[in-house]
């Protein structure tokens, strides 16, 4: 008998990461488990999460055999933050207080 799939078990970490092989989703349960039938050959993994480094993997399976990923993903590095609004308002205000003070020197020499 010629089997033609084989069977992919492993762990997500996150759990709640998306993970999806040759493009469709994986049921993956609570604790990042998950267990799916697979065709032969090179299939194609792909897990995710917000927040975290996606990770892509081609992996080649053979017929019958059960085959076990873990998959941890890395969190995105922070970058460093940007001047919010708060730094420009103050800016704006300084710029609006010199303006007037400019404006009052001048009045007065008149």
């Amino acid at each position: 008998m010629i089997c033609d799939w084989t069977y992919l078990t492993g762990t997500v970490s996150p759990a709640g990461a998306t993970l999806t092989i040759n493009g469709i989703t994986v049921q993956v349960s609570t604790s990042g488990d998950f267990n799916v039938s697979v065709a032969n050959g090179t299939n194609y993994i792909v897990a995710s999460e917000t927040s975290y480094q996606t990770y892509h993997h081609n992996v080649t399976l053979n017929s019958g055999r059960t085959n076990n990923v873990t998959i941890n993903l890395k969190p995105v590095s922070n970058p460093s933050p940007t001047p919010g609004i708060a730094i420009y308002a103050f800016i704006g205000i300084v710029a609006i207080v010199a303006v007037a003070g400019i404006i009052l020197v001048l009045k007065k020499r008149k």
